[in-house]
């Protein structure tokens, strides 16, 4: 075998002998001379180019080079979506791994990451606001307030409308941070302190529960703050629980809300003449906060108590007069009056839209019927 070296590349000339049992003579020399002659990066390089080329003729990858507006994209989409911090790009075993994949990836830095998940949002944003601008029907919002184990709450707005094609859909608009309502003060200071110093971290928990064990239970300084903190929970239950339960999305909520929001009332009502100091002016400050937005009962919400069989007028009439039995003649009235113009309305469309679609016309005035229709049945809404 004659070994010629021509610039950087090695070219050989060798004569291949196919034994009887089928292996080549000479292989192993080729291989040793190998290891003698070429640098470990040339290998490297050349078995990569070589890998690189063989994947292309057999049609496994169709293309190795790395678009950088995919990759940045894709990054600034799983740091949103998994709730990443930015310095995951800078992690060394990440940027290895990344390395192990394609050695000529160029990594960024977490101010890199910074600006590009910015800029994805920039862009969200602006393609958000053309399709809320084009929405040929009404945007509803919606608003959910979760708080977190430090007090900080949250307030997620979504908006829900239909399309041009008819499809429902939801986005959630924003999402800010503010500081919760200290209704309850200094209450349960001591015991949401004591809890996030036992949970801070896993060898704390299983120290305190293993002296919890030991001895028994202990003694608190403070048992008064402990049974106030049992009976605020026991307070909260009911708004916990119609939370959970008109927040659903897998039934309808729409004849669930009137129903939730006069119990939140009637709750209210009782909590203002308790006993206990704190609840008694929690609820009055949370009264204040009731009367401002629901004092006059939604009257679309009543039409779909209304019409769900379980509640109907029988039922309105009684949480009415539960609530204020001087304005329940006033009150059941304008349900009624209300219902019954929504009723003939529907009637008067139903009955023009059918006569329209037994005569003879074109798709384009079914259509307009249907336009008709919606913009009318819109505009009830808002009477209402």
């Amino acid at each position: 075998m004659d070994l010629e070296t021509v610039g950087n590349e090695i070219v050989d000339e060798m004569n291949v002998v196919d034994l009887e049992n089928e292996t080549i003579q000479g292989e192993n020399e080729l291989r040793r001379t190998e290891n003698d002659v070429l640098p470990k990066s040339k290998k490297a390089k050349a078995s990569s180019a070589y890998c690189q080329v063989m994947m292309d003729l057999q049609g496994r990858l169709e293309n190795l080079t790395i678009d950088k507006k995919v990759s940045t994209s894709m990054c600034a989409t799983a740091i949103i979506a998994h709730d990443l911090p930015y310095k995951f790009v800078e992690f060394q075993k990440v940027r290895d791994w990344m390395k192990y994949l394609n050695p000529d990836f160029s990594h960024i830095s977490r101010n890199t990451a910074k600006a590009n998940v910015d800029e994805m949002f920039k862009t969200k944003k602006e393609a958000l606001k053309k399709e809320l601008a084009n929405i040929p029907s009404i945007i509803s919002l919606t608003f959910d307030m979760w708080a977190t184990c430090t007090s900080e709450g949250y307030i997620c707005l979504t908006a829900h409308y239909v399309d041009s094609n008819w499809n429902l859909k939801m986005h959630d608009l924003n999402l800010i941070v503010q500081e919760g309502l200290k209704v309850l003060g200094d209450a349960l200071g001591k015991i949401r302190e004591s809890v996030k110093y036992v949970k801070g971290f896993e060898g704390r928990m299983k120290k305190f529960k293993e002296c919890i064990e030991l001895i028994g239970g202990v003694e608190t300084s403070a048992e008064e703050d402990w049974k106030r903190g049992d009976k605020i929970c026991t307070f909260l239950l009911p708004f916990y629980e119609t939370t959970n339960l008109i927040s659903g999305t897998s039934y309808p909520t729409s004849n669930l809300y009137f129903l939730q929001i006069w119990k939140i009332q009637c709750v209210l009502m009782a909590s203002i003449k308790d006993e206990d100091t704190l609840i008694r002016d929690m609820s009055e400050r949370m009264m204040i906060k009731f009367e401002k937005y629901w004092s006059d009962y939604s009257v679309v919400l009543a039409l779909g108590a209304v019409l769900d069989p379980r509640i109907k007028l029988t039922s309105l009439k009684y949480m009415y007069e539960k609530v204020d039995s001087l304005t329940l003649t006033i009150k059941t009235n304008e349900i009624k009056q209300k219902l019954y113009t929504l009723f003939e309305m529907y009637r008067r469309l139903h009955t023009s839209s059918s006569t329209t679609s037994q005569t003879p016309s074109s798709i384009t005035r079914g259509e307009s019927s249907s336009h008709a229709l919606t913009k009318s049945l819109f505009n009830v809404c808002s009477l209402l």
